[in-house]
């Protein structure tokens, strides 16, 4: 468990949640985002734990706005 140490998160942060998570339920997603003071909370309808394989094109195109919102990519 991490959460003792997330408040001390300084960097951007997104955190990916999928809305039927039942391993990562929602409410410890939203916690996460609470307690990080630069967290940002992308929720997935319709995903389960497996997010990342059931949602890819969309997680994708998430990240690479967020990166380059944060200037942490640089596409040019």
């Amino acid at each position: 468990n991490a959460f003792p140490w997330l408040s001390s998160v300084k960097c951007p942060t997104l955190v990916i949640a999928a809305e039927n998570d039942r391993f990562t339920p929602m409410h410890v997603s939203e916690h996460m985002v609470r307690i990080m003071p630069n967290a940002e909370l992308m929720v997935l309808a319709d995903a389960s734990h497996a997010a990342i394989i059931e949602q890819p094109h969309t997680i994708n195109h998430r990240l690479v706005r967020f990166f380059s919102e944060h200037a942490l990519l640089n596409l040019t």
